[in-house]
């Protein structure tokens, strides 16, 4: 992700951003969704549950201590085995900046593409900088991921994939595929640049006209202040004139289609793409609004991931086949939808191609990371946190700082009944289901210091 997604002064860069660097750390289910979806298989304990020692049986067998050493050893690993035979997409959920994450990825990512050969890196930023990863990964010219890249571990992983990448045929390199809605600084430019190029007609012309001065209306509120009555100012002005700025330029657009297919040509579907992540932003920027009535941020999560599976779904048709790598905040890579502690549906960018009728349903396979005594550079600066709740069967298989946990083994009591207790943070909750309907794997990070910025 780009050290700047949106102009620092806007107070929508906060609301984004957190809604990014939080989502994975919001789940947790009560106790009576617990119990409601516990049935026994004849070893069932009070209410329905099953016993703890069901589950400390079967954690014995399906527990590895894992080696995340930049090595070509994966034994540890041979508990996904199984997984990688008739998947499509392999997600890491994470949460952001601690940094022993990039060195586990990067074990897995070795592994998957070992096993898998899997084509595209499916990454948790917008389709510009993609384009850019993209080219770095072509040319090894640092300059042009440099402001997309926030901390030393995350420098370190591209740098390797470029590396690892020079060592793979023509055909095998990875690509990034990026379908996350993006900055609308960049967006914007992105389309001034392609049409400033063209020799335009009178009336495309004056769409460029339009763009501009959207540019620089926006840049009047770049500076914005993050105070209370700001927030006031910004909803009450700045929000609504820009969605309705936006509305009369998206239609001036739109209602030339014909046209700009025939000026663009093979750069018609890239501009059309990106204009359509403008549009996108505007509506989160709507749910903005309600995010500030209401102080919960899964009012932007659940239109921001419907957004990023409706461009997913855009880039999945377009380009040739192959499988799929990624990592992301982890409330995105739930296979289930949860809600938040006020009852707003998150609406989960991995749940959305896990629905009915999606040619990815049931090929999708999520690893979601959870942190026991882990410090986090979220906020700027190192603050200890965990969302790895102790619980008695658990800890008693974890032997190392980095521990894979299979959930959907043969005979899995977590594919029998919603088992939700080693879940910490109280954000959200899974109501229903069984715990594998969220996610197969996870794993335990224990005691890793946080990520530094690249700054430092």
């Amino acid at each position: 992700m780009g050290k700047f997604w949106f102009k620092r002064g806007v107070l929508l860069a906060v609301l984004i951003s957190l809604s990014v660097i939080l989502v994975g750390c919001w789940n947790k289910a009560d106790k009576k969704g617990s119990e409601e979806s516990a049935f026994s298989q004849g070893e069932a304990g009070k209410g329905g549950a099953l016993e703890d020692k069901v589950y400390s049986n079967y954690l014995k067998k399906n527990t590895a201590a894992l080696d995340i050493e930049d090595n070509d050893k994966f034994s540890t690993l041979k508990l996904l085995e199984k997984d990688t035979k008739d998947k499509e997409i392999f997600l890491i959920g994470e949460s952001h900046y601690v940094k022993d994450n990039l060195n586990v990825q990067w074990k897995l990512l070795k592994y998957f593409k070992q096993k898998t050969n899997f084509k595209y890196l499916l990454w948790e930023t917008s389709y510009l900088a993609g384009k850019r990863y993209n080219e770095y990964l072509n040319t090894g010219d640092e300059k042009l991921i440099s402001e997309l890249i926030n901390t030393k571990q995350e420098s370190e992983f591209w740098k390797k994939l470029y590396e690892y990448n020079k060592t793979l045929k023509q055909e095998d390199k990875i690509q990034v595929v990026a379908p996350d809605i993006g900055n609308i600084d960049n967006n914007v430019n992105y389309l001034i640049d392609v049409l400033s190029l063209k020799d335009l007609p009178v009336d495309m012309k004056g769409d460029l006209t339009l763009l501009k001065e959207y540019k620089s209306y926006i840049e009047t509120f770049s500076n914005l202040e993050e105070n209370q009555s700001n927030k006031e100012k910004y909803v009450d002005t700045y929000l609504k004139e820009n969605i309705e700025k936006f509305t009369t330029l998206y239609k001036s657009i739109e209602e030339k289609k014909s046209s700009y297919e025939n000026i663009l040509k093979e750069d018609y579907f890239e501009f059309n793409y990106v204009l359509k992540n403008l549009r996108d932003y505007i509506e989160v920027q709507e749910n903005a609004i309600n995010y500030v009535k209401t102080n919960d941020f899964a009012e932007i999560l659940r239109i921001r991931d419907l957004k990023i599976a409706e461009n997913f779904n855009i880039l999945y048709e377009k380009l040739p086949k192959g499988k799929y790598f990624g990592k992301w905040g982890d409330m995105h890579t739930y296979q289930k939808e949860v809600l938040s502690a006020k009852g707003i549906k998150t609406n989960n960018f991995a749940a959305q191609l896990n629905k009915e009728g999606s040619p990815l349903k049931g090929k999708i396979l999520t690893i979601t990371t959870f942190y026991d005594k882990c410090f986090t550079s979220m906020s700027g600066h190192a603050e200890l946190f965990s969302n790895y709740k102790s619980n008695k069967v658990m800890d008693e298989v974890i032997k190392s700082n980095h521990t894979l946990i299979k959930l959907n083994n043969n005979n899995s009591p977590y594919s029998k009944e919603l088992k939700w207790d080693f879940v910490k943070d109280e954000y959200g909750k899974a109501e229903d289901g069984v715990t594998t309907d969220y996610f197969q794997y996870i794993i335990i990070i224990k005691d890793s210091e946080s990520d530094v910025s690249i700054n430092n």
